[in-house]
């Protein structure tokens, strides 16, 4: 199983889309964020376009044509468990949300929403690598209860209701386990 490299490494983003036009436009705005992107079609081995690169973050188009995207999704969460994968799609229905989420996808964005919400999005997929693969030890229940809540709230995109439906308990319990934590909402 590959695990994530030296924190002084720059971060790796892959991004898998169809469309040479948005692989192309996310790539040249990536490379203007962070250092290191690797791009790919979707068609073939995404292992073999990494060529021994370990992503910090993945960026999966939902509706790949040479490939199912539910699957690298999975293949990606079991071989490098470090790196969350963030969906993007224009198809915003919510069992396609839920069957990436099933996936084992850690976000979801809309196409639709442009540049700096991804960007934004991405950024958190960055701080959420560095958590996982600076950790020493066990987390803490509330460390894990964080991290749930800022899971579910990414996923909503920043929606208490939703986050709170998410995580299966009342929008109530959610604000005073926020303020518990000392989270920022």
């Amino acid at each position: 199983m590959a695990d994530s490299g030296p924190m002084d490494t720059p971060p790796v983003i892959l991004i898998v889309d169809d469309s040479e036009f948005t692989l192309r436009a996310l790539t040249r705005m990536f490379r203007q964020e962070y250092v290191k992107v690797v791009a790919h079609d979707g068609s073939g081995s995404v292992a073999r376009v990494l060529d021994g690169q370990v992503p910090s973050a993945a960026i999966i188009d939902w509706h790949l044509h040479n490939s199912n995207a539910a699957e690298l999704i999975s293949t990606l969460a079991t071989t490098y468990p470090n790196c969350p994968t963030l969906v993007a799609s224009g198809d915003a229905r919510p069992e396609t949300q839920t069957a990436a989420k099933r996936a084992g996808a850690w976000a979801w964005h809309s196409k639709t929403d442009g540049p700096t919400q991804l960007i934004e999005t991405v950024d958190q997929a960055l701080a959420e690598h560095r958590r996982r693969t600076t950790r020493e030890g066990y987390p803490t229940l509330d460390e894990m209860t964080a991290t749930a809540i800022s899971g579910a709230l990414v996923w909503s995109g920043g929606n208490l209701t939703a986050a709170a439906q998410n995580l299966g308990i009342s929008r109530d319990r959610l604000r005073r386990l926020i303020q518990k934590l000392d989270l920022a909402a």
